[in-house]
Parts: C-alpha cells; structure tokens; sequence
C-alpha cells in the first residue's frame, strides 16, 4: 500500500447482523411499548445496512460509502458508524412540502423536483429570499440551507460560484430537499440577517 492510499477497513457482518438480533429481541421482549417501536425501526435499518453490504452498494470506510452518492450528502448513521444507506435529507416526503406542493397546485407525484424548480423560478426565489431577511425559516440537515447559499451568492455579485453550486445539486433535484423549512417564528436577528435586506432580489440563475 502507497504512503498515500487510505487503508481499507474490513468490517464484519456478525456484528451487523448481531445489532440486528438486539434489535428484533428488543422489540419483542422489551415492556416499554416506546422502546419497542424503536426497536422495530432499528430494525428496519439494520436489515437495509445488511441488505446494502451484500450488494455491494455501501463500501463501508470510504469517505463517499454509498455508491453514486457524492461525499458532501449527509448519512443516517447507525450505531458503531455505519452509514445505513439513508439519506437525512431524502426519504418520504415532509407535511411543509406537501403543503407547498397542493399550493402550487402540483400532483404529490411531482415531488421533490417539482419543489426544487420552483425554488429556481422568480416566485420561488422571492419567498428565498424573504426567508433570508426575515429568518423565518429553520434548517435540519446542511442540504436544506443551500438553495439559501445560492440566493446568499447572486446578493453579492458571485454568479460563477452559484452556478457551480447549483450544477452540483442538480443530480440530486429528485431525491434531496435544498430548501429551508418555513417557520412562523423567526431566527433571533442579527446585523448579518439585516444586510441582506440592503440588497435588491436577485433572479437564480
């Protein structure tokens, strides 16, 4: 192995399929009803960590460990470190999405690219941009904040930057959510959240 070349991690199934087996006698042996559904959710994600080690699409110790996902996307990451193949900002659509989606006017089968166009449309970037002078919005994953990076860059004259971000982001307009949840209760402001109010809206490109 050169000076260079990251180490390979070797991992054992047994001790997957052993958190498995505590999570299944957890949800069938535990007398606390709450403690039981989360056993039955670690199961479900222990049974898709297996499931994904013998296919070959998660190669565990790798900086980017799910196949075809770049290594900025952010994991669900289980117990001991293993990436379950999930992606925190992925997964079934949130209640504020689907609000949005029925204002549009847009059938749930549009999902996430829909959302994601939209918030490149003039309408779309206007409410981006209220969010960011108001605060009024919240961000639960890194992914959510970046459609306000881009709006953040075009304010101040760096189109070339918001262009390669979002070149990088497209790929993902089906599956990721780059938008902020609204919130009706704003961010405590600050000199920096008042600035960007100085600025006129800028169209995203």
């Amino acid at each position: 192995m050169s000076e260079n070349e990251e180490p390979k991690i070797s991992v054992n199934p047994g001790y997957v399929l052993g958190q498995l087996s505590r999570a299944i006698l957890s949800a069938v042996e535990n007398p606390d009803a709450i403690v039981r559904q989360r056993a039955i959710e670690r199961i479900k994600q222990w049974e898709q960590v297996f499931r994904e080690m013998l296919s070959g699409s998660i190669s565990l110790g790798e900086r980017a460990p799910v196949q075809g996902v770049p290594e900025w996307v952010t994991l669900e990451v289980l117990h001991g470190g293993f990436a379950s193949g999930n992606l925190l900002a992925g997964g079934p659509l949130q209640p504020h999405e689907i609000r949005l989606l029925d204002r549009l006017n847009l059938p749930l089968d549009k999902g996430r690219t829909a959302i994601n166009i939209y918030y490149l449309s003039d309408a779309g970037h206007q409410e981006l941009c209220g969010m960011l002078e108001s605060g009024c919005y919240r961000i639960n994953v890194p992914e959510e904040g970046a459609f306000l990076v881009v709006v953040w860059l075009l304010l101040h004259g760096m189109q070339e930057q918001a262009q390669e971000l979002l070149e990088s982001l497209t790929p993902f307009f089906d599956r990721l959510r780059f938008y902020p949840v609204p919130d009706s209760t704003p961010i405590i402001p600050s000199p920096t959240t008042q600035l960007f109010g100085e600025h006129p809206p800028t169209r995203i490109l």
